[in-house]
C-alpha cells in the first residue's frame, strides 16, 4: 500500500501562514514598541556584565538539548555521539529561530533518518517524551512556587496561571499514561501507533524517566539563568521564585510554534506573567528582546561551526559505511 504524503501545496499554505503570522508579530512589536516608546527610551543597558551571564545560560540551554537528545538516542538503540547531538542542538536551534513551523526541528528528523536510519516515527516518539517531561517538570516548579508565594503576586492573573498550569500537567499525564495503541485502521493510525509503541519502550526503561526528569531541570536552571542575567542587565532584579515562574511560563510558550522562533508568543507570554509577578510589561518586553538578540549572536557563531562539524563527521560515518560493505 502506497503511503500517503502530504501535498507540496499544503505545506507551502502552512509556511506561507506561518510567515505572515511572523511577519505580523514583528509590526504588533513595532507598533507596541512605538506607543510605549517612551518607557522603553527609559530602559537601557545597566550592567554589560549580565549579558555574559545571558551567554552561559544560552550554552548551558544547548549543553543540556545536546544530553537530552543523546539520552533519548540512546535508549532507543541509536549508536550516535554526543558532539554530534550537541551540534544538532545549535543547528535545530537556529533553524527553529529563524524558520517557520519549527524548520530545525524537521531538519534534524532528515538528518538521521538519512545517515542513521532513525525512523520517522521514533522520532516523534522522542519529541513526545521530550515534550512530555519538559512540561510535568516545567510546569510542576512553577506550579508549586506559585502555590507557596501566591500571596505576593496578582491574585486575578495567578488564578489563570494556575489553572493553565494544572491543565498541563494533568493532560501530560493522562497522555503519558496512556495504553499502547493497537496497530490498526489507517495508515495514520498506524503511525500513531508505531510512535506509541516507541514512547512505550522508552517509559518502561527504569533509568529513562529519571534521566530525562534531571536533565530538564538542567534545562530549566539554564532558562533562569538567561532570563535572570537578562533582566539584571537592564536594572531590574527578580526573586529566585519570580525568575523561575516567569521563565517556565515562556519556555512552555515556544511550543506554540506559529511564528518563527516562537516570536511575538513567548514576549506575550513574559510580560503577562511578568506582570503578575509585580514586572512592568515593559522590562519583560525589554528582557526577552534582550534575550533574543543573545540567542541570535551565539548561533551566528555556533551554527557555522556546528553545520561544518556534522557534515565531517556524516563524511566519515559514510566512510566507515563503505569500507564495511567492502
Amino acid at each position: 500500500m502506497e503511503v500517503p504524503v502530504q501535498s507540496r501545496d499544503n505545506r507551502k499554505t502552512r509556511t506561507s501562514a506561518s510567515l505572515c503570522l511572523g511577519i505580523l508579530a514583528v509590526v504588533l512589536m513595532g507598533f507596541y514598541i512605538w506607543f510605549k516608546r517612551d518607557e522603553f527610551l527609559a530602559v537601557s543597558v545597566l550592567s554589560w556584565n549580565s549579558l555574559l551571564v545571558v551567554m552561559l545560560g544560552i550554552g548551558i540551554a544547548g549543553i543540556s538539548t545536546g544530553l537530552i537528545n543523546y539520552t533519548m538516542l540512546r535508549f532507543l538503540g541509536v549508536g550516535i555521539g554526543f558532539q554530534v547531538c550537541f551540534f544538532l542542538s545549535v543547528v535545530t536551534s537556529a533553524g527553529n529561530l529563524i524558520g517557520p513551523l519549527r524548520s530545525g526541528t524537521i531538519l534534524r528528523a532528515g538528518y538521521l533518518r538519512q545517515k542513521f536510519g532513525f525512523q520517522l516515527t521514533h522520532f516523534v516518539s522522542t519529541l513526545f517524551a521530550f515534550y512530555l517531561v519538559m512540561i510535568i517538570t516545567y510546569a510542576t516548579a512553577a506550579l508549586g512556587l506559585l502555590l507557596w508565594h501566591k500571596q505576593k503576586f496578582s491574585p486575578e492573573g495567578s488564578g489563570l496561571i494556575i489553572a493553565v498550569l494544572i491543565i498541563c500537567i494533568g493532560a501530560s499525564l493522562l497522555f503519558g499514561l496512556l495504553p499502547p495503541i493497537k496497530r490498526r485502521g489507517s495508515w495514520f493510525l498506524r503511525k500513531v501507533s508505531d510512535v506509541s509503541d516507541a514512547w512505550h519502550v522508552l517509559r518502561s526503561t527504569p533509568s529513562f524517566l529519571p534521566w530525562m526528569a534531571a536533565l530538564s531541570g538542567v534545562h530549566l536552571i539554564s532558562a533562569v539563568i538567561t532570563l535572570w542575567g537578562a533582566f539584571r542587565a537592564i536594572g531590574v532584579e527578580l526573586g529566585l521564585a519570580q525568575a523561575i515562574i516567569v521563565s517556565t511560563l515562556g519556555q512552555l510558550s515556544t511550543l506554540i510554534s506559529i511564528t518563527p522562533g516562537s516570536f511575538g508568543i513567548y514576549e506575550t507570554v513574559v510580560a503577562f506573567v511578568g506582570q503578575v509577578m509585580q514586572v512592568e510589561p515593559v522590562q519583560s518586553v525589554s528582557a526577552a528582546l534582550i534575550m533574543r538578540g543573545a540567542n541570535l549572536v551565539f548561533l551566528a557563531v555556533f551554527t557555522p561551526l556546528a553545520t561544518y562539524r556534522i557534515s565531517r563527521l556524516a563524511g566519515i560515518r559514510d566512510r566507515e559505511k563503505r569500507i564495511g560493505r567492502e
